[in-house]
């Protein structure tokens, strides 16, 4: 009798990590679109606060289009700050292209910023892009807080 029961418990263990492995997936209870990152345009810096409309970047493939949304993105003092510089052609090369250039060839460098060096990097110009993260699904919501900002900025030859 004692093999049967080895044998049951082991089949109990498989079925319960079948169905704990299904959910964590999403293939049982999908818990609908996931989004940890949101992507857009500066509109405005406010109160320790970014509004940017934009789009949520979706974890999961095949994701319907997505209106531009507006959200006020919440920069808390542990909040990671990264300043993308792209270096765009010179007028000679812009001349060769018809004015016309891909930003995922430009020379870039990545660095660690504070709170009033982006402050300074945005001062009256808006039309940035930010590329916000959190530590949550922020999915449809308008306000959250984010753990990551990396902003781009230009600069000329």
């Amino acid at each position: 009798m004692r093999p049967m029961k080895l044998i049951l418990f082991f089949i109990g263990v498989a079925v319960i990590g079948a169905l704990l492995w299904g959910i964590q997936t999403g293939k049982i209870f999908d818990r609908g679109p996931i989004s940890h990152e949101f992507t857009g345009t500066l509109e405005e810096y406010k109160d320790g606060a970014l509004i940017v409309n934009g789009i949520y970047t979706m974890e999961s493939e095949g994701s319907s289009p997505q209106e531009i949304t507006a959200v006020r993105i919440i920069v808390a003092p542990d909040t990671k700050i990264i300043r993308t510089v792209l270096t765009l052609p010179t007028r000679e090369e812009l001349a060769k292209t018809n004015g016309r250039f891909d930003t995922e060839k430009l020379a870039r460098a990545d660095s660690e910023a504070d709170l009033s060096t982006f402050q300074k990097d945005i001062s009256g110009v808006f039309g940035i892009g930010i590329f916000a993260r959190s530590n949550e699904n922020i999915i449809g919501k308008t306000v959250f807080t984010a753990s990551e900002i990396n902003y781009r900025t230009v600069i000329r030859p």
